[in-house]
């Protein structure tokens, strides 16, 4: 299994135009993700925006190939200057991939915020409800060590994933840290689950402005 993911932003006086690409799988078993996105300012503290999706998922033998199109809603607002608040729908219709036998893409809900204690250290909190499985919480912590140089930690309950609410089990640990220059910034993050073990990747930002 591998999983790659690319993006593309080009801001405008009219707002921020987006396109997203996901792969995630193998040659036998595949999910792939073309994503259209738009978004905008309303006044000084609040912003939207809406992604347009396009699914696919291929699986070998007798399931074949599914196409899918759905969207996705997000919003942010800031309060005072030390905290925003953040939400985002993924999926707000009910999408089926087959009608027969009630196979249909969950309906996910995220909504969360971040508290600037100083101009170095902030924190973060989220909940995520996805329609076919129990509530997850995330947390985290950013510290910026030097302009150029930032690192965090996070820890984050996986009820989806692994299908258990017992602690050590559903339980999932990251870290991570970013180097950030003028053109570019490069991310390099894990994670570690009692049975899953590591789960490494590197995110690579260019800025063309």
């Amino acid at each position: 299994m591998r999983l790659a993911a690319g993006g593309f932003i080009l801001p405008t006086n009219s707002g921020n135009f987006g396109v997203s690409l996901t792969y995630f799988g193998y040659s036998n078993y595949n999910e792939k993700k073309i994503g259209l996105g738009y978004g905008r300012k309303f006044g000084k503290s609040f912003s939207a925006g809406v992604h347009l999706d396009y699914l696919s998922t291929y699986i070998e033998e007798d399931y074949g190939k599914k196409d899918i199109i759905t969207f996705e809603l997000g919003f942010k607002a800031s309060i005072g200057e030390n905290i925003e608040i953040a939400g985002h729908l993924f999926n707000p219709i009910p999408v089926y991939v087959q009608k027969e036998s009630y196979d249909r893409i969950p309906t996910v809900f995220t909504i969360g915020a971040s508290y600037h204690i100083s101009k170095e250290l902030f924190i973060t909190l989220e909940a995520e409800k996805d329609s076919e499985f129990k509530p997850l919480i995330r947390g985290g912590v950013e510290y910026q060590i030097i302009n150029q140089v930032a690192a965090r930690i996070g820890y984050s309950t996986l009820p989806s994933q692994t299908g258990s609410t017992k602690f050590s089990i559903a339980s999932l640990y990251t870290f991570g840290f970013s180097l950030n220059f003028d053109k570019f910034d490069i991310d390099f993050s894990s994670s570690y689950h009692n049975v899953l073990g590591w789960s490494p990747s590197i995110t690579a930002i260019f800025k063309f402005n």
